[in-house]
């Protein structure tokens, strides 16, 4: 069974808010997306979470911006096993 982000596999949807001004996060996508063409299977080690040093295959860096305020950052998501 493979290792899978759920926001990236539509299974779960980013229910984060802007520290700024309180609204709800939009989902950019991968952050390596904007580095690099896409390769769905490219190791996800080459853009690895900050918070997750000892185990960083194991969480998904998504871009996270608020449409409201402009505010715009990173978001660790924590992968699972796929269905």
């Amino acid at each position: 069974m493979d290792i899978i982000c759920p926001l990236c596999n539509g299974l779960s949807e980013l229910s984060e808010h802007c520290p700024q001004c309180g609204e709800k996060l939009e989902d950019g996508g991968q952050v390596e997306g904007y580095y690099n063409p896409y390769f769905p299977y490219e190791d996800d080690l080459l853009v690895p979470a900050p918070n997750a040093v000892e185990n960083p295959q194991q969480w998904c860096r998504h871009l996270v911006y608020c449409r409201k305020c402009k505010w715009q950052g990173t978001w660790s998501v924590a992968q699972r096993k796929g269905p």
